[in-house]
């Protein structure tokens, strides 16, 4: 993994940990000068480096390493060239997203109670450690409002504090992916 956002790195690895089957085994802030040849797969941040950097490191890489770049939707037009194959993810995917592209799955439906659109996004700013004054300002809606919908959640899920909320919403146990 090569992001330029600590805590973003962190997270990732934090979400692949979940996968006995998955390892991590590089993850660093920026290009490094000799990228490592033996992965199987690259997230990479659009922001890591300069451009030449970036290409010159899907150059370096063998065709059988997967490139997933993580960037906001408008800009997945700029990696479209020859070279190692590349999926997106959006800079704003779930965690139950990204394992989904990473480990090459469509998510499944999950069975249980579903959750409302707005409710899966505060679910989602919940997992992120979003403050509920943040979440709020993401969504454009009130502090109040989120806290009403963190209690919905709560209530469906049969959870009790924000640990457990963020659990459910790593392992995708909440609501299906609309």
């Amino acid at each position: 993994m090569i992001h330029t956002k600590p805590l973003t790195l962190w997270a990732l690895r934090q979400i692949l940990s979940m996968r006995a089957d998955l390892e991590v085994s590089t993850a660093l802030a920026s290009i490094p000068q000799r990228p490592p040849y033996a992965l199987d797969l690259l997230v990479l941040d659009i922001n890591a480096g300069p451009d030449q950097a970036r290409v010159a490191l899907l150059a370096t890489l063998s065709a059988r390493t997967r490139v997933l770049v993580m960037a906001p939707a408008e800009r997945h037009r700029e990696w479209e060239s020859p070279g190692p194959p590349v999926g997106f993810l959006d800079d704003r995917s779930t965690p139950r997203q990204v394992l989904a592209a990473v480990c090459g799955e469509v998510a499944a439906q999950d069975v249980g109670p579903t959750l409302s659109a707005r409710e899966q996004q505060v679910l989602d700013c919940i997992a992120e450690g979003l403050t509920q004054d943040q979440a709020a300002r993401r969504l454009g809606i009130s502090s109040h409002t989120v806290d009403t919908y963190t209690r919905r959640v709560r209530r469906k899920l049969g959870l009790g504090n924000k640990a457990d909320l963020t659990r459910a919403a790593l392992v995708g146990v909440s609501a299906p992916v609309c």
